[in-house]
């Protein structure tokens, strides 16, 4: 049986502006830049670092993230980043906290939909969403409910629409992951996992496949 060698180079590292925070999702990578060029996105603390890298050996950096005071740090901690690439070939910077999230241009600069979640709750009662995913033109974000919450991202412009809440979990979402082209994943705190089928337009379409106990 012949085996096939396979050679990998090595390519420039790139110095990150921040250090990563210990959450899930904290690097996200986009490709398909002008000029060959990619983006590094790295949850920092309270900031999604972005560092952008060309073919030619040119690094830019900036940092994005919710806007606030000292005060309100602690909610504006980021709980994840994704660049989502839709089926209309848009691609969206989502950014998931403990104050809400925020959907917006690839670059961060501008705010297409944002969702604050409502304060004065206990601090072991705090809100927080967290898990990203993308299905057809759609985005899905977990929260700490336990529902996913589905929007609709049009081609250009901010008129992001609510569709519904997926409802299964009955502890905070941990994780998103795309399956297929129209099955999502969900992950909670409990252990149990639930496989969506066409999120986009049923959200009874689910089977379990790890329920705890």
């Amino acid at each position: 049986m012949m085996s096939v060698g396979l050679s990998y180079g090595e390519d420039g590292s790139v110095k990150m502006a921040e250090s990563a925070s210990l959450v899930h999702g904290n690097l996200a990578v986009l490709q398909g830049l002008e000029e060959g060029g990619l983006a590094y996105g790295l949850v920092s603390r309270n900031v999604a670092a972005i560092t952008y890298a060309s073919s030619t050996g040119a690094i830019a950096s900036e940092s994005v993230g919710f806007p606030g005071s000292q005060e309100d740090v602690s909610s504006r901690t980021l709980t994840g980043m994704e660049w989502c690439r839709l089926k209309s070939s848009r691609v969206v910077l989502v950014l998931t906290s403990y104050r809400g999230f925020r959907i917006s241009n690839w670059n961060g600069q501008e705010v297409a939909y944002e969702n604050i979640f409502e304060t004065g709750r206990g601090a072991y009662e705090q809100r927080f969403a967290r898990g990203i995913a993308t299905v057809d033109n759609v985005v899905c974000v977990g929260t700490s409910e336990g529902n996913i919450t589905v929007l609709y991202v049009p081609p250009t412009g901010c008129d992001v629409v609510f569709s519904r809440h997926l409802q299964g979990h009955s502890a905070p979402i941990t994780a998103l992951c795309p399956c297929t082209l129209n099955q999502v994943a969900s992950s909670d705190e409990s252990g149990m996992i639930i496989v969506w089928s066409n999120p986009v337009i049923s959200a009874e379409s689910r089977f379990v496949i790890n329920e705890p106990g």
